[in-house]
């Protein structure tokens, strides 16, 4: 990595713009950290954008009971049209599910907490009779989140097991000219999990999934299809210490909005910088 990358801001709305021109469709399967850069996209930035909102319990850690009126942070699944004008909404009334309207482009968002484990019995829900773009259209690319979950609730064979279901959904549901995208899991920094949920969380736990889940992407499809790497456990890695020990005061190990922010913006400038 450069010592002294710099990256060129790509703003909201350009990035709205871009994806209506060059990515009409995209699908994004992700967690609550998901739901986090989601809500900065859908405002077009504003989500937490101010000093006195990023010093809030919502943009520092735990976001889930705020109110939040461009989709449904419930719903397991998400239609949003993103108009690079107003940004993201859900369509009201009969919609098309599989292409957006007029000079708009759709993201379907589908909720999940990982492949294994207590939480994600219905992660296969979406892809069952390899009927996923038929349904939800074909988009030009697809974002998987993974890890946050898997690493703190399952083991590595389960994990590992699972994952090679996900790939088989993939390469059967999907066409060869989606691009894939594999976003990894938090950093996790300089802390046990002490509540209820004892999560299995360590550094190096954390690091080894991600690389599994990498390499498993690239030995199915590095031959067959584009595969990308978005590696926000990177991003928060790098930073200062005492930054990093932020961390602590969040359990759920929600980025900060500042840094939800640059991780996006590495998002935005591999797609449209």
């Amino acid at each position: 990595m450069p010592y002294n990358c710099r990256l060129k801001r790509v703003g909201y709305r350009k990035f709205a713009k871009c994806l209506l021109e060059k990515y009409p469709n995209m699908h994004v399967f992700g967690d609550s950290n998901t739901r986090r850069y989601m809500k900065k996209i859908t405002t077009l930035g504003e989500w937490c954008s101010t000093p006195e909102e990023r010093n809030t319990k919502g943009c520092i850690c735990e976001d889930y009971m705020d109110p939040f009126d461009r989709f449904s942070v419930h719903a397991r699944s998400s239609f949003i049209d993103m108009d690079p004008l107003t940004g993201g909404s859900v369509p009201s009334g009969e919609f098309s599910m599989t292409s957006a309207p007029a000079n708009k482009s759709r993201i379907f968002f589908r909720k999940w907490e990982g492949l294994t484990g207590q939480f994600s019995l219905d992660w296969q829900d979406v892809f069952k009779d390899n009927q996923i773009e038929k349904i939800h259209g074909h988009p030009q690319v697809a974002v998987f989140s993974l890890t946050n979950w898997d690493a703190a609730f399952s083991s590595r064979a389960a994990f590992l097991r699972d994952l090679e279901l996900l790939l088989d959904y993939i390469d059967l549901g999907y066409s060869a000219s989606t691009e894939l995208i594999i976003r990894t899991g938090q950093y996790y920094c300089c802390r046990s999990d002490s509540s209820n949920l004892m999560r299995k969380y360590s550094r190096l736990r954390n690091k080894s999934f991600d690389q599994q889940l990498i390499d498993a992407f690239k030995r199915r499809f590095g031959s067959t299809r584009k595969v990308s790497v978005w590696d926000v456990s990177a991003i928060s890695e790098n930073l200062p210490h005492e930054v990093r020990e932020q961390a602590v005061v969040c359990a759920s190990n929600h980025a900060r909005s500042e840094i939800v922010e640059t991780e996006n913006q590495v998002l935005f400038n591999y797609l449209c910088g």
